[in-house]
């Protein structure tokens, strides 16, 4: 088994470990031992007129398979100095109003936790935005989610 890159050949003893890392990564999220999928810190700010800015950044997965009767969980400490923090997730595929989706608005600053039950099995996708309330947002925060 060979891959071809654009600098030359991979080999396929490290095309099989790459497969194999993979398996076990996914085979350890199923049987629940990996459960933090991600971190993100950020400040977004947006006037209403076009203009904002979105410093910041994160790792982790924000798309990914999550399985009926799994608990996604977000922890958060946010600064809301106006409009809000989203914290979402929904079903990536499936006819468009028939997909879960479940948004929670962090209007004041603070910490918690937000949870949301996967009601069935699919790949969903998480998001994290302001949200406007009157002429914009300006707000700064850290997330952690995972799932159990």
């Amino acid at each position: 088994m060979e891959i071809t890159l654009a600098r030359g050949r991979v080999a396929g003893p490290v095309a099989l470990f790459v497969v194999a890392a993979l398996a076990v990564f996914g085979a350890a999220y199923a049987a629940g031992l990996i459960t933090t999928l991600g971190y993100e810190k950020k400040t977004l700010t947006f006037s209403g007129y076009g203009t904002g800015t979105n410093s910041g950044g994160g790792v982790g997965l924000k798309h990914m398979v999550f399985f009926e009767g799994q608990t996604f969980f977000t922890r958060y400490d946010a600064a809301v100095r106006a409009g809000s923090l989203r914290i979402g997730i929904l079903e990536t595929f499936g006819p468009i109003g028939d997909k879960p989706h479940f948004v929670k608005a962090i209007e004041l600053s603070g910490r918690g936790e937000v949870t949301y039950r996967i009601p069935k099995t699919s790949v969903y996708s998480v998001y994290f935005e302001g949200s406007p309330s009157g002429r914009g947002y300006d707000l700064s925060y850290t997330v952690r989610w995972r799932a159990r």
